[in-house]
C-alpha cells in the first residue's frame, strides 16, 4: 500500500530562451498548518467569482479536506467545506474539483470506501443550514472488475457524465478509465479502457481532459516501448481515447523513449487552436523533464519537444502539466530545482514558468522562484482568471508546520 501511495501522489529543448524574471509579484495568500489541511496534493478551481476552491491531502491530524478561499478587503478567509471523517468516508483526495450548474462539487479521493479501500467518487451539496453536505457517488471495486486510486483530473460533460482514471486496478492491472453516468437510482459506473503496463497503450494513467467532440486525452505515466533510457525500461505514452459510433478506441499519440521525456504524470491541455501540450517528469538531456506539444491535427508522427529542464535555472522534475492562456502561453510548475538550490534540503524549492511563442520557438521565464517560506515542492496545476493572475499550491513550505500554501502572481 506505501508503494500504491507514493504512486499516486507522486502519481521539456528550449528553442529561445529569457531568464531574466518578469515584472511579477509573488504573495501567499493562506498558509496550511495541518489542523486546517495541509499539503495540498491538487490544483484550485475558481467559481467565477473569485472565490477559490480546493483539497488537502491525508495526514495527520485529518484524512484531507475540501476548503474554499474568499477573497476580502484585508485578505484572503479560508472556510473548510469539509473534512473526511474516516476510511469509509474517503481518504486523500487526489483529483481536482468540478463545478456542476447547480453549484454542486465533485471530487475524488484516493483511498477509503467501503469496499476495498480503494476510493470513492464523492459529491458536494450546499444545504439549508449554509454548510455542505457530502454523498459518496461511487465506491471503486478493485482487482480485475474495478479500477483502484483514482487520481488526476476528471471532466464533466453537458450531459452531466463524469470521467477519470484510476492508477491501478482492472483487467490487467494498469488502471482504467471510466465514466460515471447519473441515472434515476444513483450512478452507474462504466468502465472505457483498461490499461496495461506490459503493452504499448501504457500503464497508471494519470487523469483526463475532455474535448468538444466527447473524446479524452491524457498520459499513462510508465509503460509504452521499451527503452534502456528510461528508468523502469518503458517511459509512458499519450493518448487519445476517440469516441466513434457509440465505441470507445485508444490511440497512442506518443511513447517516450527516454530522450525526448519519461514519466509524464501530470496533465495534458489544449490550446485555442486544438494543440495539445503536457509535461514529463523525468527524461530529456538532463533528466529533469520536458514539456511537449503535439500539433492539431493530432498525429502519432508529429511531436516537439518545446522545452528542457535543466535543474537550476529551469527547475527540475515538473510534477504538473501546464495551464494555457488565450494567447497561446504556458504556465507550470516544477517541483525541484531553481536559483534558489541550497535550500529546501539541497534539491530548490521550484519555480513557476511561463513559455511564450513566438515564430516558432518559445520563449523561457522564470515568474517566481520559490524560498521556502513563500512554497516548496510545487507539484500541483496553475489557474488563470481573466485579469492574467495565477494561482496555485506548493505541498510544502509555508510558516506554519512545512503544510504548504496557497499563492498568487500578478502581473
Amino acid at each position: 500500500m506505501q508503494i500504491h501511495r507514493f504512486l499516486v501522489l507522486l502519481v521539456v529543448a528550449t528553442l529561445a530562451a529569457d531568464l531574466a524574471a518578469q515584472a511579477q509579484t509573488e504573495s501567499t495568500i493562506y498558509v496550511f498548518n495541518g489542523f486546517n489541511g495541509g499539503r495540498p496534493v491538487t490544483g484550485l478551481v475558481s467559481d467565477g467569482s473569485g472565490n477559490l476552491f480546493g483539497t488537502t491531502g491525508a495526514d495527520a491530524p485529518n484524512l484531507g479536506v475540501v476548503f474554499e478561499l474568499s477573497p476580502t478587503s484585508t485578505g484572503w478567509n479560508e472556510t473548510t467545506l469539509y473534512t473526511f471523517q474516516s476510511a469509509l468516508d474517503g481518504e486523500g483526495p487526489t483529483s481536482n474539483l468540478l463545478f456542476d450548474a447547480a453549484g454542486n462539487i465533485y471530487g475524488t479521493t484516493a483511498f477509503g470506501g467501503i469496499v476495498c479501500g480503494c476510493g470513492l467518487v464523492f459529491e458536494l451539496s450546499p444545504n439549508s443550514s449554509g454548510g455542505w453536505t457530502k454523498k459518496t457517488l461511487y465506491t471503486f471495486g478493485g482487482y480485475i472488475h474495478d479500477g483502484e486510486n483514482p487520481a488526476g483530473n476528471i471532466a464533466m460533460d453537458a450531459a452531466g457524465n463524469i470521467y477519470g482514471s484510476t492508477a491501478f486496478g482492472g483487467l490487467y492491472g494498469g488502471g482504467i478509465i471510466y465514466e460515471l453516468s447519473p441515472q434515476p437510482s444513483g450512478w452507474r459506473e462504466t468502465v472505457l479502457f483498461n490499461f496495461s503496463q506490459t503493452i504499448g497503450t501504457g500503464g497508471l494513467p494519470t487523469g483526463v481532459v475532455l474535448d468538444a467532440a466527447g473524446n479524452l486525452y491524457g498520459n499513462a505515466s510508465v509503460g509504452g516501448i521499451v527503452s534502456s533510457d528510461c528508468p523502469a525500461a518503458s517511459c509512458g505514452t499519450v493518448w487519445e481515447l476517440n469516441h466513434t459510433g457509440g465505441v470507445w478506441r485508444l490511440q497512442v499519440l506518443h511513447a517516450f523513449v527516454g530522450t525526448d521525456g519519461s514519466d509524464p504524470i501530470g496533465a495534458v491541455a489544449f490550446d485555442g487552436a486544438g494543440n495539445l501540450y503536457g509535461a514529463t517528469y523525468l527524461g530529456g538531456k538532463h533528466q529533469s523533464g520536458i514539456v511537449f506539444q503535439i500539433p492539431a491535427p493530432l498525429s502519432r508522427a508529429d511531436f516537439h519537444v518545446i522545452h528542457l529542464f535543466n535543474g537550476r535555472d529551469g527547475g527540475l522534475a515538473p510534477q504538473a502539466g501546464v495551464a494555457v492562456d488565450s494567447q497561446g502561453n504556458l504556465y507550470g510548475t516544477t517541483s525541484q530545482g531553481g536559483e534558489s538550490e541550497a535550500v529546501c534540503q539541497g534539491a530548490g524549492c521550484g519555480l513557476v514558468y511561463e513559455l511564450t511563442p513566438s515564430a516558432g520557438q518559445w520563449t523561457f521565464t522564470v515568474l517566481h522562484d520559490f524560498t521556502g517560506p513563500d512554497g516548496w515542492y510545487i507539484t500541483n496545476p496553475l489557474i488563470l482568471d481573466s485579469a492574467g493572475n495565477i494561482f496555485g499550491t506548493s505541498q510544502l513550505g509555508g510558516a506554519r508546520n512545512n503544510q504548504g500554501t496557497v499563492f498568487e502572481i500578478t502581473p
